[in-house]
Formats: structure tokens, sequence, C-alpha cells
């Protein structure tokens, strides 16, 4: 979920805050992930301004507001993008052996 949040993340930030129809369709998504870790994360320490509790256009207005803030880019930060990099460190380095043997039973396959 981390990588997802971290991705999700990045994707909002580059969204022009002017156009509200693409964080209609991303802050619930965002919201979501954040209710799934909010343990695993510790959320109720490390974002303690961050209202969870809130619906519907109340939690989309709050959030927008609190994406941009130092509470959020310091959580990101420290928590988020070191977990992000880890995953994509295990998940990278296992990927050239598997596509190797993915081609390689292709090609005996095709061979056939």
């Amino acid at each position: 979920m981390v990588y997802c949040i971290f991705r999700l993340s990045k994707i909002i930030s580059q969204c022009d805050s002017s156009n509200d129809e693409h964080y209609s369709f991303l802050v619930p998504i965002m919201k979501a992930l954040l209710e799934k870790s909010k343990t695993d994360l510790a959320l109720n320490t490390n974002l303690p301004a961050l209202k969870l509790r809130l619906a519907g256009p109340e939690f989309f207005e709050h959030f927008k507001e609190y994406h941009g803030g130092e509470e959020w880019e310091y959580f990101i930060k420290k928590h988020v993008t070191p977990l992000h990099d880890s995953y994509m460190t295990g998940y990278l380095s296992d990927l050239p052996m598997e596509m190797d043997v993915f081609w390689a039973e292709c090609y005996e396959v095709s061979t056939y």
C-alpha cells in the first residue's frame, strides 16, 4: 500500500490544483489507502492533523489543503519514501531473472 500512497501522492502533486476533476477521482482512492494503512503507518501519530473521519466533500477540501502542507510532505519524505524505495529495490532486483526465464520459456514453446 505504501507504494500506491507514494505514487498517488506524486500524481496528486502534479495535478493542477484548480482542476477539481482530477482530485475528485484521486482523493477517494488516497483516503481508502490511508484508512487501510492507518495502523501500519501510525497515522494518528505521524499525521495528527489529517482528518480521515471527514466524509465526501469535506474530506476532499481538507485533503486538498493538507496535501501541500509540511506535515504531509514530511510524512511522505521520512516514512513513505524509504518504504517505497525498499519495495522497488526488492521487486526490481528479481525482475531481470524472472524476465529471462519467461522469455526463455516463450522461445522454447515457439520452437516446437
